[in-house]
This record gives C-alpha cells, structure tokens and sequence, in this order.
C-alpha cells in the first residue's frame, strides 16, 4: 500500500502540472484552427511528426537510458557525463542525414526550422529526464506548465501578431523548449550530485539498452504517421488536417495516460526483485480509470469538438468517438511497456515495434486510398486494437502478472457500441451503453474511492501535525 500511495501522490503531482499544460493547449485550439486553414494545420502536424522521427536518431534514445539508469539508484554524474556523449555522436550522425530531407520537396522550406525544432527538445527531454530520474516531480510539473504558457505567449504572438502561419507555429515550441531546457541546465549544475572518479563507466550497459530504443522510435514513427503520410499523398493537405484536428481531442487520453506511465516507472524501477503483484494491482486500476475517462469523452466528444474547432474542421467531429476508442488501445497497451524497462529487454520492445508498424501500413494502404479520412480512422483504431493484444501476450513472457482480460473484453464490447451510437449522435443509448461498460471493474472503482478517501485523510493529518 505505501508503494500505491507514492505512486498516487507522484501522479497526482504531475497530473495537476500536465492539466494545466493539456488546459493550455486546448484553449490555443481555437486560436490555431481560426489563423491556420486546415492546409497549413496539416502541414505543421506533419513537421512535427518527422521531428519525433528524428529525435531518436538524434539523441540515441540517451533520455530512456539517463531516466532508467538514475531512477535504478545508478551515479548521477557518470550516467548524465554518458548520456551526453551519446546525443554528441547522435547529432553527428543526424547532421549527416538532413543535406538528404533537403531532397524532399515537402521538408525543404522548413528544413533550417526543423533542425532546430529538433535540437530543442533533444535538449529539454534530456534535461527533464534527469529531474525526473531524480525524483524531483514537483519541479518536473513546474517546467512543463512553464515551457506550455511559454509556448501559448510565443503561438499568440507569432501567429496572431506576426501573421507567421507554419514557421509561426514551430518557432513558438522550439524558442519554449530551449528556453525552457536552458534553465533547467543551470539548475541541475548547480544542483548535479555524485562524482566521477572511481565509478565504472555505465556507457556501455546504457548503449546496450538504448541502442535497440532507436529502431524501435522509428518503427512506432511510422506506427503513428503512415496514416497521415498516405492520407496526405491519396486526399491531400486540407484531409489531412481534418484528421489531425481529430486527434487532438483523442491525444488528451494519451497524455491522461502519459502523466500516469511518466509516475509507474519510477515505481516500476524500484519494484523489488518480484514485481509481479504490484504489476497486477496498477493495472486493474489503470485500465478502470482509463476506461472511466474514455466513456466521459466519448459522450461529450460533440460538445468538445463544437467548442474547439473552427467551422472549417466541423468535419472532423464524427470521428472523434471511434479514435477515443484507438486512444484507449493505444494508453492501455503502453502499460506493458514498462515490463521490458524493468528487465532491460528493450529487444522486445523493438520486436513489438516491428510486428505494429508492418500491421500499421498495410491497414493505412488497405483502407485509406478508397475511404479517405475514414478510412485513416479505421486503419488508426484496428491498429491499436491489434497493438494492444500484441503487447499482451508479449508481456506475459517478460513478466507475467495477473491480467482481467473477460472483464475487459465485455467492457470493450460496450464501449465500441457506446462510441457507435455517440458518432450517430444518439447520446441517450450512448451514455446507457458507455455506463454499462464501466460495471466489469466495479470493484477498482470501490477500492479506488476508498484509497482516495484515505490517502484524503493521511495528507491532512500531516498537515494538521505540521502546523501543530
């Protein structure tokens, strides 16, 4: 129980952060979808998923290695002085591969921005992994809100001010990335622990772990992407944005589940030598309250969507209950990641990449030339389900632990009828069939509100003993 409660206490911490920052991004919704035309919108959501492509290549996956290496009690100096040296030989290796994106006549007006789009949050996640890896979540939560209204203060100015359109929008991360990642360098110098003499060099173990991580990026790049690349080369720039306005309100479940994945893997790491028990409470009570907040914004994804997109992406609203659907694949299924950090088997991790992306591709090509942005939707939701059982039965051989998989599997089916009837906009059968979907994990609920009740309790006793 006291393992649950930091946990709860680290999420809660981050979740309050991470709300504000998701709160900030939604508000700029409105201000994006009004000052860029779908055209523009999808164009910049394509700039920014090739910068993920390669921020791997760019860092060697040095963040993962620094987070799981510090966060597993390892020497702060001698982990961050390796990291270092593995994003050098990563921006060595990059530098060599842009002249190539030149090539590409639809990177080539944003190739110097791109570049340092991407050397921002190369810096930054670097940076944050470090804090994170220490511990520090209250900090960590204060950066993240700092580095979103920073980048809300520069989208306001250059979009609205300046009239920049795409250039406006990338320039706006990247200045509040590394303006951001500046100041959390001079903190963590000032506050860096450890030293290195007479430690064994962890770059080695650190490169045999995140060496793998590479491809693997790569690999869920085009997991995530293919869709809209095929979209954008089969229906074109005012399509694509249509679709990825559509997943901006499903990417909310995805970050819901990012602050708790970002909390459990510090726990994770420190789990003992049998974590098996631990993994299986965390679970039910992961995937009970993912569900509980996927039925929410499916019966309201109407409301969400008229509040938050501008006329020209009205379109996109009918989609959103079923890609909430792929976003709850997709959260569900990143618990079983943290299995293959615990046992530092990041060749799973590359093995399951391999078998989603080839899934991902033929699903994109099969359905998106003929249906077009439905047909993006289906390839988007049919994947994640897949990836979900995909990384199930995976993580059962790297770490079994107790899984509810019936209850799951009745709660699916009425959560899929649920957003079935919400995008033919009968909400009364919607908000019936979403409810019932929660009634499997009645118990997670009960034990959740108990914990919540006395973790209430504790926090208030010790408040109450300090001011004594």
């Amino acid at each position: 129980m006291e393992k649950e409660t930091r946990l709860f206490t680290r999420v809660m911490i981050l979740g309050v952060g991470s709300a504000v920052s998701k709160a900030t991004i939604f508000l700029l919704m409105p201000l994006y979808t009004r000052l860029l035309t779908p055209a523009d919108f999808g164009t910049a959501d394509l700039l920014v998923s090739g910068a993920t492509l390669l921020l791997p290549l760019l860092t060697l996956e040095a963040p993962e290695a620094i987070f799981r290496f510090l966060a597993g009690k390892g020497e702060e100096r001698s982990i961050v002085q390796a990291g270092l040296k593995m994003v050098g030989a990563g921006a060595v290796f990059t530098a060599v591969l842009f002249p190539f994106l030149a090539l590409i006549p639809f990177f080539r007006p944003f190739l110097a921005l791109l570049s340092l789009y991407v050397l921002s949050a190369a810096w930054h996640k670097v940076t944050a992994c470090v804090l994170r890896a220490r511990g520090e979540y209250g900090f960590f939560a204060t950066q993240q809100c700092f580095c979103t209204f920073l980048a809300a203060l520069l989208a306001f100015l250059f979009l609205s001010t300046f009239r920049l359109s795409v250039r406006g929008y990338l320039v706006s991360i990247l200045l509040s990335d590394a303006i951001t990642a500046l100041l959390l360098t001079v903190y963590l110098f000032k506050t860096r622990k450890g030293k290195t003499e007479n430690v064994e060099n962890p770059l080695s173990p650190m490169l045999r772990y995140a060496l793998p991580l590479i491809p693997s990026a790569a690999l869920w790049w085009i997991f995530g992407a293919v869709g809209r690349y095929v979209l954008l080369y089969t229906h074109g720039r005012a399509e694509t944005g249509i679709f990825a306005a559509a997943m901006k309100i499903p990417a909310v479940l995805s970050f819901a589940a990012g602050i708790f994945m970002e909390a459990w893997q510090y726990s994770a790491v420190r789990a003992g030598k049998d974590p098996r028990a631990l993994f299986g409470r965390i679970f039910a009570s992961f995937a009970s309250l993912l569900l509980l907040f996927t039925v929410f914004l499916v019966l309201f994804s109407r409301v969400l969507a008229a509040h938050l997109f501008a006329d020209g992406f009205a379109n996109a609203a009918a989609f959103l209950p079923f890609l909430l659907i792929g976003a709850f694949c997709g959260a569900l299924s990143s618990f079983f990641i943290s299995t293959n950090m615990v046992k530092l088997r990041s060749f799973v991790s590359l093995e399951t990449a391999g078998i989603g992306a080839a899934f991902a591709v033929l699903a994109s090509f099969f359905l998106i030339p003929a249906q077009g942005v439905a047909g993006a939707v289906a390839a988007t939701v049919i994947s994640e389900a897949a990836l979900l059982v995909l990384r199930a039965l995976i993580a059962r051989r790297v770490l079994s632990f107790p899984q509810p998989v019936f209850r799951f599997s009745i709660s699916f089916l009425f959560l899929f009828l649920c957003a079935l009837l919400a995008a033919r906009e009968k909400g009364g059968l919607s908000a019936v069939f979403g409810l019932t979907a929660l009634l499997p994990f009645s118990p997670e609920y009960f034990a959740l509100f108990h914990s919540i009740m006395q973790y209430g309790k504790n926090f208030f006793k010790i408040r109450q003993k300090n001011a004594n």
